[in-house]
């Protein structure tokens, strides 16, 4: 079988994106030994998932710091322009091992169909769908919004979405493949007592001031706590050890975080964020699936009602995450092969 080569690029938004596309990445390398796989990525992507990209051998190329100019959540709309929304493009197309390659898959960047309509997306929602919050007081946003849309209607590209988080847009636009949760199943059990609180403001670091002012609620209620504050001493390590010893995790969901919690079987309390519609259709649905509750007004203003709410987390009835699928990897990496192999022999 000749070399064929994979090309994906990942969206800049948090640390979900880049986490999936690796797990798949690394599975897709041991079943098909003639592929080569090249990510392009920002940089504090590169730097935070370093190890495990090392891991993964020499098939994968890093191309670091071309996706830093795409979409980001963020509640300012002024912060949105034509450059951080659509820049990460330019760097694409002068990168000759993506805009070559054989087949391209590109994580919640569809403005990657310009340039190559034979891509496929992955993801379980649009920006188009998120951004139009601000198209009507942001020109770049509007922008945005539009041309993603006449993309999609253009080629309604095949789009790898976890079966239980696709958002409705995701199911309108494109040809949704449905797959199960992405998980790696942990190497060790998780502790038997897990009292351990994970306050995770995510990679889009908008929640800082938030995480930081739940955690000393919770310490001075004498609650261990942890988070992924980068000014944190005991800043979250994400090792598997560590999360063994997690009972609870306080967010806003990003998939990701969400992913990592079905994989450990740990309840989840989450921040709403109700001017993203995409995280907001997260937390609804975590709650209807019975893998989490929200946090309501009155718990965000008033300490005693967060800590009682925390303290009765302890007690979630937690048989929900034995229900849910877990083979999206397989699911992802299988529909992969077998696309590549239908194009191959066209």
């Amino acid at each position: 079988m000749p070399r064929r080569t994979l090309g994906v690029v990942v969206s800049a938004n948090g640390y979900g994106h880049i986490r999936r596309q690796l797990l798949i990445a690394s599975v897709l390398l041991t079943r098909d030994t003639q592929l080569r796989v090249v990510v392009g990525i920002t940089e504090g992507q590169h730097k935070r998932f370093y190890p495990e990209l090392s891991r993964i051998g020499s098939r994968l190329t890093i191309k670091s710091g071309l996706t830093e100019n795409s979409p980001r959540w963020h509640h300012d709309e002024k912060v949105y322009t034509d450059l951080n929304l659509c820049g990460w493009e330019d760097e694409f197309m002068n990168c000759e091992d993506l805009y070559e390659a054989d087949f391209l898959l590109s994580d919640n960047l569809s403005g990657v169909l310009a340039y190559r309509p034979d891509a496929w997306l992955s993801g379980s929602f649009l920006w188009s769908d998120v951004l139009e919050v601000h198209a009507t007081t942001n020109e770049a946003c509007a922008r945005f919004t539009a041309r993603e849309r006449e993309l999609l209607r253009q080629h309604h590209p095949p789009m790898i979405a976890n079966q239980y988080l696709v958002t409705p847009g995701v199911s309108q636009r494109t040809q949704v493949v449905e797959v199960g949760w992405m998980i790696e199943e942990p190497l060790i059990a998780p502790k038997w007592m897990r009292s351990v609180v994970l306050i995770h403001g995510g990679g889009t670091r908008i929640l800082d001031a938030t995480v930081m002012r739940i955690k000393s609620v919770l310490d001075d209620a004498g609650i261990q706590t942890v988070t992924d504050h980068e000014k944190d001493p005991n800043r979250f390590d994400y090792e598997e050890e560590s999360w063994s010893r997690i009972g609870l995790v306080i967010c806003r969901p990003g998939v990701g975080t969400v992913t990592e919690c079905v994989k450990w079987r740990i309840p989840i309390l989450t921040i709403p964020d109700p001017t993203n519609n995409e995280a907001q259709h997260v937390i609804d649905t975590l709650v209807s699936l019975g893998l989490a509750r929200s946090i309501v007004d009155n718990q965000m203003t008033t300490e005693a009602a967060l800590v009682q709410e925390v303290r009765s987390m302890f007690h979630f009835d937690v048989n929900r995450f034995e229900e849910m699928r877990r083979s999206g990897i397989h699911d992802a990496v299988n529909w992969i092969l077998t696309a590549m192999d239908s194009a191959g022999a066209e």
